[in-house]
């Protein structure tokens, strides 16, 4: 029987092992999100940290959670670092907008990247 809905993204033994790490989150969906998150951190901590402390809000402690998770979910870290990049800079030249805006701005962009990066290799 078919399992509905989205194809898991890794094995079972990967949300297993995330479960230990993070038991507060409840859905497969949730652990994934870290994972994106996750990824762009890395991508961007290693290509300019000074991008990475935009994400972070040193009054909280807490990531731009949503933000980073959409551009984590690029698959390649150069864009990742591309993405981040621009919405750095376009927040510093006052362009700062709620993370709600910045979450849809990024999935159009990464919508319309993958669309057109499908026709392309139609």
């Amino acid at each position: 029987m078919l399992k509905r809905g989205r194809p898991a993204l890794l094995p079972d033994e990967y949300y297993s092992q995330m479960k230990k790490l993070y038991p507060n989150v409840r859905t497969k969906r949730g652990l994934q999100n870290i994972r994106y998150m996750v990824d762009a951190v890395s991508a961007i901590q290693e290509a300019d940290s000074e991008i990475l402390k935009f994400f972070f809000n040193e009054e909280t402690y807490k990531f731009k959670y949503s933000v980073l998770t959409e551009i984590g979910r690029y698959k390649d870290e150069k864009v990742m670092v591309d993405i981040a990049r621009q919405v750095y800079e376009l927040a510093q030249k006052g362009g700062d907008k709620p993370v709600k805006e910045w979450v849809n701005i990024i999935r159009r962009h990464r919508l319309n990247y993958l669309s057109r990066k499908r026709q392309s290799n139609d």
